[in-house]
């Protein structure tokens, strides 16, 4: 009777330690899924957060370009000047966030080309303004140019977010079914 009860009492500690390894084993993997998807949606924020940067580049352009064609002041090119410089960089961080999605880059290269062509209005503009005087009617057209280019732009960088925030809500939603299969595993143990 004696050896009986030992080997069920060794049985159950080895049944219980199995279970335990086993809840262990599955609550690490599922951590890891957790982190995954953790980084996965701050991941997407920070796409977000780059092609609202590039949009605000090209405002910057625009903005820059508009006060000084109005004023002939120099002094007004200073946020096209900042934008000038930080553009292509914010370009190629956007794209190297979002080098893992072939739709996103395919719309990334569209917003580049846009913002290339935005640059060359601006630039050029700006060359008319500082040779000669420009009458109404060239600001205005010069003006219309740049104002289609730029919503065409904010178009491109509408439809990035766009997928963005559909991909954004995929993984809010996936990290909160491992964090909550985690808290079941957890309660499991405890």
């Amino acid at each position: 009777m004696r050896f009986f009860l030992e080997k069920k009492t060794t049985l159950f500690y080895t049944f219980t330690v199995f279970v335990l390894v086993s809840i262990l084993a599955i609550y690490y993997y599922n951590t890891l899924d957790v982190k995954y998807s953790n980084d996965l949606v701050s991941h997407t924020q920070d796409v977000i957060a780059k092609s609202n940067t590039v949009l605000m580049d090209v405002i910057d352009i625009e903005t820059g370009t508009r006060g000084f064609v109005i004023t002939g002041e120099e002094t007004y090119l200073q946020p096209y000047n900042i934008a000038i410089n930080k553009t292509a960089l914010d370009l190629e961080n956007l794209k190297n966030l979002s080098n893992d999605n072939k739709l996103q880059l395919l719309r990334i290269q569209s917003l580049e080309k846009m913002v290339v062509q935005r640059l060359a209005l601006a630039n050029n503009f700006i060359e008319k303004k500082r040779i000669e005087a420009l009458n109404q009617e060239q600001i205005l057209n010069e003006l219309r140019k740049g104002k289609y280019v730029t919503d065409s732009i904010r178009s491109i960088v509408k439809s990035i977010n766009i997928e963005e925030s559909r991909l954004l809500k995929q993984r809010k939603i996936i990290n909160g079914n491992t964090s909550e299969n985690s808290n079941i595993l957890l309660s499991l143990i405890f």
